[in-house]
């Protein structure tokens, strides 16, 4: 004899919409640094340029070049308008190495460093309670004995720095203070 069962499964009490923008952030995250390696944002602004443009330019096939541009257009840093593709003024802003705020150093930094990003390296680091970056976190003895490093890790700093630099002494009234001290401590579980 066959008895149907009826089972009522509760709704969820949130939308999942944030869950999602958290799982496809790094593939967002991924998209921009391949671009930056390619150097799509230099290229973007010359001018507004075609699919096929493009593909000629840094020599990718229509498929993935279409791929990177709209995820590139998803996330805010390209627009397209009638079929030719430019810069959005974020991407201006941050991803061209003529501007003051360029956000280069930093994304060239992560790209470097993408094997410390991975899931494998998060969990060992959180596992062994472990730095996984410069030897173990010797970040700074890594600096001394690397001058290459030290530059790229400075020009990173500087460049994800520079944004809120100039923002801030429009939001702060300094004026009564003559001196400003910036104080920065290598590693803050030390004392």
């Amino acid at each position: 004899m066959n008895q149907t069962v009826s089972v009522t499964i509760p709704k969820a009490s949130t939308d999942e919409r944030l869950l999602w923008n958290i799982v496809f952030a790094s593939a967002g995250n991924r998209v921009l640094l391949v671009a930056h390696n390619l150097k799509l944002f230099p290229l973007l602004a010359s001018k507004p340029l075609t699919l096929t443009n493009i593909c000629e330019a840094i020599a990718i096939q229509q498929r993935p070049a279409e791929v990177l541009l709209t995820v590139l257009t998803s996330i805010g840093l390209v627009q397209v308008q009638n079929g030719f593709y430019s810069l959005t003024s974020l991407a201006q802003d941050y991803l061209l190495e003529s501007s003051p705020t360029y956000f280069g150093g930093f994304l060239e930094m992560l790209f470097a460093n993408d094997q410390l990003f991975s899931v494998e390296s998060l969990k060992k680091a959180v596992l062994t309670n472990s730095a996984q970056v410069y030897d173990n976190g010797q970040l700074f003895v890594s600096h001394e004995e690397q001058a290459e490093k030290a530059r790229a890790f400075t020009y990173a700093m500087h460049g994800h720095s520079m944004g809120s630099a100039l923002a801030w002494p429009e939001l702060i009234d300094l004026s009564e203070h003559k001196l400003l001290v910036d104080i920065g401590r290598a590693n803050a579980s030390k004392v």
